[in-house]
């Protein structure tokens, strides 16, 4: 976020605004420093995300598809894009 956009933000969104004035005021009252307030927001947010809950991921089953059929090119595809993603080298390659 850049600062044109913060000062947006900050002027139209209320909570925002309340969330600044809030963390400006534990600046001065704490006597802490804009970066151990950065590093314990960045941690909070981490923390966040590691106890959030996601939605299970979809897995193809294997099984007896011909090789003709939409779902098998639609396997084929997905299969192919996340061993890619994962090892950075075409499946073809290795087959």
């Amino acid at each position: 976020m850049n600062i044109k956009l913060a000062e947006r933000q900050y002027l139209n969104d209320p909570e925002f605004a309340s969330m600044v004035d809030y963390m400006m005021q534990f600046l001065r009252e704490l006597r802490i420093t804009p970066h151990e307030l950065r590093g314990m927001a960045t941690y909070a947010a981490v923390r966040f995300e590691q106890t959030r809950p996601y939605p299970e991921a979809y897995v193809i089953p294997k099984g007896d598809i011909p090789i003709d059929s939409q779902e098998a090119k639609f396997r084929r595809a997905i299969e192919k894009n996340i061993h890619e993603s994962n090892l950075g080298e075409p499946i073809d390659k290795i087959e």
